[in-house]
């Protein structure tokens, strides 16, 4: 008996797909031209109106690809992408917008999943070959990255003579290393998307781009792989806007060897290592791993920002250690640490997916709700997290139960950060002083 072959998805037609893609705009008028894409790309295709209607849509089942218009009203393309990527980890993104002077405030999580911004009304061609990227990455990140080569490097260049003294160079620099070439730039992003490259060779003037074009694009695309400019006339002020646009190096074409580029590899990389480090030092708490001061306070200004746009609330928990000089004081700074560590892990354990939890400084720490539907939601999360503390903590000289003082702010109208997180702090002060009233008897 022959195995039965499997079939390829189908939409309604009956015409065989690629892919899912989920279209969100709440303009009737742009619906049509949306439509079009079924017939243009071959992916089948949903149309809805809303935010609401899209997550709706997600949790319905999968999609591969979604088109969001970053203006809806309730909930905007920046809100959506960041919840629709917890229900599906594996879509890539394409934002819409008819504004000229767009300026996106993402999530880190929102701009790994965002493949580009399109400008309305799109260009057929340039919206082909964004939704072409888009489905790559979605495919790719279905994919082990180990069936990838990590030694991988890709050279960006239309000119043969030059793709072939730069494999040949390369290959020399890194004997056993896979270099891979492509005359393209859209080509490019398509294969840093299904990743494995350690570093890409981008020539200046390409078919598809020109001049620093190439940089932008592919450091957005991949911002995690070095990038190394190689161009035939170089001065101090090209080379200076490339480092600036995300380029780790700027090579001469004519002062190109084996050792230069070997050289140039090494530091590329370790000059890679050290943005992402100084990137996270920038965001996050070294001690505990959650968000910094910095990183809560940038969020909750997106977050107030955002409420307002969409008609909802946020939230602010602000949490304060009871007892824990004490606990320094009496098993040291290391106990603190440890103190402080598991604190930590306990208190993102406990709060949502959607919500995020900071150390201020010291032994406060903070929770953000950016839609909260009213003080009862924080409530829950308040009273999750106290549950997670009650539970001793090893911290090597002894075992210390950690208790915290909980402070609950609702956002209100017109409240910016520094008014909201004062309230908050005073509410976790005035709960502190109840506590301390009712240990004592009073």
């Amino acid at each position: 008996m022959r195995p039965e072959r499997r079939r390829r998805r189908s939409d309604p037609r009956g015409t065989a797909v690629r892919g899912r893609l989920l279209f969100v705009d709440d303009d009737p008028a742009v619906h049509f031209l949306a439509r079009r894409v079924r017939g243009d790309l071959g992916f089948e295709l949903r149309v809805v109106d809303s935010g609401a209607a899209a997550l709706e849509a997600i949790r319905e089942r999968p999609f591969d690809v979604v088109l969001t218009d970053l203006g809806m009203p309730g909930m905007d393309g920046e809100e959506l992408a960041r919840q629709a990527i917890t229900l599906a980890p594996h879509a890539a993104f394409i934002f819409l917008t008819g504004r000229m002077d767009l300026t996106l405030r993402t999530t880190p999580s929102v701009d790994r999943a965002v493949v580009g911004v399109l400008q309305k009304p799109w260009d057929a061609e340039e919206l082909r070959q964004l939704v072409e990227l888009a489905f790559t990455r979605s495919q790719a990140s279905l994919r082990p990255r180990a069936t990838r080569a990590p030694n991988t490097l890709l050279v960006v260049e239309d000119d043969p003579m030059d793709v072939l003294l730069l494999r040949t160079y390369l290959e020399r620099a890194q004997p056993g290393a896979c270099v891979e070439h492509v005359g393209r730039l859209g080509l490019a992003e398509q294969r840093l998307a299904a990743g494995g490259i350690a570093a890409v060779f981008l020539d200046m003037s390409l078919p598809d781009a020109r001049g620093f074009d190439g940089v932008r694009r592919l450091a957005r695309c991949a911002p995690e792989v070095p990038l190394l400019l190689v161009s035939g006339h170089t001065d101090e002020d090209l080379a200076a806007e490339a480092l600036r646009l995300g380029a780790q190096d700027v090579l001469d074409k004519n002062e190109l060897e084996p050792a230069i580029l070997g050289r140039a590899i090494r530091f590329a990389t370790a000059r890679k290592a050290a943005e992402r480090g100084l990137a996270e030092r920038a965001h996050f708490d070294q001690l505990t791993g959650l968000a910094n001061r910095a990183t809560f306070y940038e969020a909750l200004r997106r977050g107030i920002r955002m409420s307002r746009r969409a008609g909802t609330r946020v939230a602010v928990l602000f949490a304060d250690l009871d007892g824990f000089k004490a606990v320094n004081d009496s098993n040291g700074h290391e106990a603190g640490d440890m103190l402080l560590r598991e604190v930590a892990r306990r208190l993102g354990d406990a709060v949502r997916d959607t919500d995020l939890a900071a150390r201020l400084g010291g032994d406060e720490f903070a929770v953000l709700l950016p839609d909260a539907e009213g003080v009862g939601d924080a409530q829950v999360v308040r009273d999750r997290i106290l549950r997670a503390l009650d539970a001793p903590v090893d911290v090597g000289r002894a075992f210390v139960t950690p208790r915290a003082s909980i402070g609950i702010a609702l956002g209100e109208a017109h409240e910016g950060a520094a008014e909201l997180m004062a309230r908050a702090d005073a509410a976790m002060y005035g709960t502190k002083r109840r506590s301390q009233r009712a240990a004592a008897g009073g």
